[in-house]
């Protein structure tokens, strides 16, 4: 006689939906791994729209390696302004996957530059003085200040694509 087990389709279901979460996982954290930061897409889909026209210093785009150096490098901007902090969020009009958000104190006259992909993933970042040599920033720091920036922008609260300032 042939006998149905009705235990091995439910454990193979269950085993089946396992699956499908431990994948889901697998790819949440993969995502996150590779940069990609929740509305960071959004923020710069909604900068190339409605942001001002602007641009990214010739020196600056040099040394971010998005750049010739022989112009300024042209960009949709937001800009925002707390105190004696301006904060700019630029998208590149020549490859908007380059995106550079500065962070510029105008009493100390200090800017820290980050280049990030289009996933919000930092790829370079650097710090200066007014007038003074550019400095790379260590990658601990970056990965972490890069993060606190991301997170500003990404806040709908901060989100003033028009360059509006606060």
């Amino acid at each position: 006689m042939y006998r149905v087990s009705h235990v091995q389709p439910h454990r193979h279901n269950k085993m089946n939906q396992l699956g499908w979460i431990l994948g889901a996982l697998a790819a949440l954290l993969s995502f996150q791994a590779l940069g990609a930061h929740p509305g960071f897409d959004e923020v710069v889909a909604s900068v190339l729209r409605n942001g001002r026209d602007g641009q990214i210093p010739p020196h600056l785009s040099l040394v971010l390696g998005i750049g010739t150096g022989d112009a300024p490098l042209s960009a949709k901007q937001a800009v925002l302004r707390e105190g004696p902090e301006v904060r700019v969020f630029n998208v590149s009009v020549a490859n908007s996957k380059d995106i550079v958000i500065l962070r510029t104190n105008e009493q100390e006259q200090t800017t820290k530059a980050y280049l990030l992909s289009a996933t919000g993933k930092l790829r370079k970042s650097v710090f200066f003085h007014a007038g003074g040599p550019t400095q790379e920033i260590p990658s601990k720091e970056a990965i972490a200040a890069a993060a606190d920036e991301i997170k500003y922008w990404t806040n709908s609260g901060h989100r003033a694509p028009g360059g509006a300032s606060r």
